[in-house]
């Protein structure tokens, strides 16, 4: 119990915003920066419900008007592997004052009086899809164990809470995986191994399509050098506003900002947008 309720201060302790970063010699000054706005010592989510006495783990926070959605990974006690696994649901009015509602949609134990979606998926990554029809205006990608790999698959759902799955990446990736909508395109970044399905490795790779759900193989876009064997971690984010450039001229293919020790910020440029990716270092980029 103990170890839930760290994972939860960790998860949900802070609120962090993007600002500029005094340019360098040659460079604008529309370089990103994470600095935290507030600040609080006690988590904003606690582990105290039967299917989350193990812990909680990933956790995605999307906001809809004057509505939060979280959506997080839990484990009971009876955690043996990745697959004993909930997908779980809370919401809030500002933010930082959390509900867990009882939905209704998932038997645990005796009844459904929980705020379980599903079960056995490690959920990675939640957007709103301004641009989708009404019945998926909400999509996700997770991570589903098939056959002895871990599959990504493709939710959509009308509200966040019921949801219909499929696979969208049909080869082993890790947890963490993140899509978004550009455009007309949709993106799909996820962890993958060099020599799958569990040999080499983990690289982030790199998919896209006009469709949500027809994404072809994924190619590596992301690697660690020699010296380091695997990246932790593929959180992707847009943010329009920044587009990396040297001497106000042409795009440059990756740029590094500070972050904490072991995290360096890579940004990438497709067109008009930037992708934010933080790994774990050293890492070059694959273009």
């Amino acid at each position: 119990m103990e170890y839930a309720r760290l994972k939860a201060a960790l998860g949900l302790t802070f609120l962090a915003v993007l600002g500029p970063l005094p340019a360098e010699p040659g460079q604008d000054d529309k370089s990103p920066v994470i600095a935290v706005s507030e600040r609080t010592a006690e988590p904003l989510l606690k582990a105290d419900r039967p299917w989350e006495d193990f812990c909680l783990s990933y956790c995605q926070v999307l906001r809809e008007g004057d509505k939060w959605h979280l959506w997080y990974n839990a484990h009971d006690h009876n955690y043996r592997s990745d697959t004993d696994s909930y997908v779980c649901y809370a919401r809030s009015t500002d933010g930082v004052r959390w509900e867990k509602p009882a939905l209704g949609l998932y038997k645990y134990g005796a009844d459904k009086d929980n705020n379980i979606l599903l079960a056995g998926s490690n959920i990675g990554s939640v957007f709103l899809d301004e641009k989708g029809p009404r019945n998926a205006r909400f999509k996700a990608a997770a991570i589903r164990l098939v056959g002895g790999e871990w599959w990504v698959y493709g939710g959509t759902s009308p509200d966040g809470l019921r949801w219909e799955w499929q696979p969208v990446l049909k080869h082993n990736s890790d947890t963490a995986n993140v899509c978004f909508r550009d455009g007309d395109t949709y993106r799909l970044y996820s962890r993958i191994w060099t020599s799958p399905p569990f040999g080499g490795r983990r690289v982030i790779g790199y998919s896209e399509s006009k469709v949500f759900g027809d994404f072809p193989e994924a190619r590596v876009i992301l690697a660690p050098d020699t010296s380091s064997r695997f990246f932790a971690h593929s959180s992707v984010m847009q943010y329009s506003a920044f587009s990396p450039r040297r001497n106000n001229s042409r795009p440059t293919s990756a740029a590094e900002a500070l972050m904490p020790s072991s995290r360096r910020l890579v940004a990438s440029s497709f067109g008009v947008a930037s992708w934010l990716i933080t790994c774990v270092t050293p890492s070059r980029l694959v273009t």
